[in-house]
């Protein structure tokens, strides 16, 4: 939890550097955003949801941070999203998602499991031993140079998971469209080192550059749907490369862009923007039009940490 020593700190750079009105605007938000967080918890709103282990599916594919309504637009082009149904998630960050999820009520379906994953929290809310294969992606397949994890790095993973490992059930979590934005260059400063960097000078992400108006709604909504295309398509290859008669297309959370005053998805937040995710129903034949890029597993553990600040995380 941050201290009041930080807090304080905070304030007087975002004074020294930015002026007033920047502290007023920071200040104000991350006000708001606690008593939000506040009121939610208090009144039990986060723990309403519904848990993925309690619905039909053979493979479920979560693309992070995923809006309805993004899906809305974005899915009518892909043949394998007709339907596009409505979820309430149990989360509106990954690690609540991870920890409502993942939990001993689900035991025996977990055991059945094999859970692909590119979201580095996985680190802090799963347990290898609680399902029959982790695979963490994003330990060894991580690009440095757009600080995330591309979805081919999840789709050759799930492939040969599926074909020669054939669990009863698996789940990919691929990381988009949560930023950053592949394709597009609005991350300045995505990697604070500490909460200070992160609410005073250069270092803010994508979401809190929208909210202090240094880049238009729109830009940024565009930007958000084509990192939605980029794991879409790397999806319409998955499902022609396995056999599955049940696949679910959802997501963790969403983003909020300043509805209700919401920016990005923080935690304990009940809120539709961010709990009501698509949830479509489709399935898969293999087609064998793919051959997997086999991963060398090798690589030192990496630091956490740096990952998730590439994210946006602290």
């Amino acid at each position: 939890m941050t201290s009041l020593l930080s807090l304080l700190r905070a304030g007087i750079d975002i004074q020294q550097n930015s002026g007033f009105r920047q502290l007023v605007r920071s200040g104000g938000y991350y006000a708001y955003e606690s008593l939000l967080r506040t009121y939610h918890t208090t009144t039990d709103r986060v723990t309403r949801g519904q848990q993925v282990f309690s619905q039909d599916w053979d493979v479920l594919l979560v693309l992070d941070a995923c809006r309805l309504d993004l899906m809305n637009e974005v899915g009518p082009e892909y043949r394998f999203c007709e339907g596009i149904g409505s979820f309430r998630s149990l989360g509106s960050s990954s690690l609540q998602w991870l920890e409502r999820n993942f939990s001993p009520d689900f035991a025996d379906e977990m055991a059945n499991t094999t859970y692909i994953t590119g979201n580095p929290y996985s680190e802090q809310a799963v347990q290898e031993s609680d399902f029959h294969a982790v695979d963490e992606v994003w330990r060894y397949d991580w690009d440095e140079e757009i600080g995330t994890i591309q979805p081919r790095s999840l789709t050759d993973r799930a492939i040969h998971h599926w074909r020669n490992n054939q669990p009863e059930q698996m789940i990919v979590h691929y990381m988009q469209p949560h930023a950053p934005f592949i394709n597009h260059d609005l991350q300045a400063g995505i990697s604070p080192d500490s909460w200070e960097e992160l609410y005073t000078g250069e270092k803010k992400n994508v979401w809190m550059r929208l909210r202090d108006g240094e880049i238009p709604k729109q830009t940024v909504w565009e930007a958000y749907k084509d990192n939605l295309r980029a794991v879409l398509d790397d999806v319409e290859l998955l499902l022609e490369n396995i056999d599955a008669q049940s696949v679910v297309i959802t997501s963790d959370h969403g983003n909020g862009l300043g509805e209700h005053g919401i920016y990005g998805h923080p935690s304990e937040i009940d809120s539709d923007v961010l709990r009501t995710v698509p949830w479509i129903e489709t399935s898969a034949t293999d087609e064998e039009t793919y051959d997997p890029q086999t991963q060398s597993h090798s690589a030192e553990q990496d630091d956490v940490k740096s990952k998730l600040a590439d994210l946006g995380y602290l």
